[in-house]
């Protein structure tokens, strides 16, 4: 998994021109690696992010949002996040038996996709790290809700942020301040959000913003402004 997630590189994203298909689905088929199951499930021939806009666990709004977001086998519950080698599926199948592939199941296809990688040896931390963030864009009724999967997040975000490059590392510290105050830790959420404003770009943007709004929410993490999903009003909406 590459580091293309769309807060990292913003100002690409907020530029992007939406192309002729843009926005467009597809009918795309997916073959279970185990159990030969086939499903369906929607793509998109491209995407694009012209409005500028970010919801509060800051997920870039897209014109595709309507994608099939990690493709899951419908009845073993495999998550596709990646292509399986064929050395690698007696160990999937291995897993599958066990408590910990039940519980991933139960929690969220991300947390369970995070639990096979860590299961397949990926020593890369930040791949780990990329399968939980993109839960909380994707699932977050599922991943902000349960206290199991915010501690993973937490904890590999403390390994992998120091690792980041200094133009990426702040949008992924102002994030990681989100998720602290969803977890009731106000005091480390400030920690994150001062970092993340010290070392943001003099053309931050919507980041600016977002460490603004998150700041805001600290005393009160559940107030509807203050959802995972709730959009980011920039001070231009403000205006109005």
């Amino acid at each position: 998994m590459k580091r293309r997630l769309a807060s990292i590189s913003l100002s690409a994203m907020l530029l992007t021109a939406g192309s002729a298909w843009a926005g467009m689905p597809t009918n795309e088929t997916a073959v279970c690696p185990i159990g030969g199951e086939e499903f369906g499930y929607t793509g998109t021939m491209s995407c694009s992010s012209p409005w500028g806009q970010a919801t509060m666990s800051y997920r870039i709004v897209s014109s595709c949002d309507f994608i099939t977001r990690l493709p899951q086998c419908p009845t073993n519950g495999l998550p596709l996040y990646r292509d399986f080698a064929d050395e690698e599926l007696p160990v999937i199948e291995e897993f599958m038996q066990t408590p910990a592939y039940s519980e991933g199941r139960s929690i969220s296809r991300y947390y369970l996709a995070y639990r096979l990688s860590e299961e397949l040896g990926e020593a890369e931390a930040d791949e780990g790290y990329f399968l939980l963030l993109n839960g909380f864009w994707y699932d977050p009724e599922n991943t902000f809700s349960n206290a199991n999967y915010l501690k993973a997040y937490l904890d590999i975000a403390e390994q992998t942020l120091p690792t980041m490059s200094d133009e990426e590392r702040p949008y992924y510290e102002a994030v990681t301040a989100y998720v602290y105050s969803q977890d009731q830790q106000p005091d480390k959420a400030r920690e994150k959000l001062e970092a993340a404003r010290a070392s943001m770009p003099e053309d931050a943007g919507l980041l600016s913003d977002y460490i603004s709004r998150v700041e805001g929410c600290l005393a009160t993490p559940g107030e509807t402004r203050c959802r995972p999903e709730t959009l980011i009003e920039t001070e231009e909406d403000e205006d109005g």
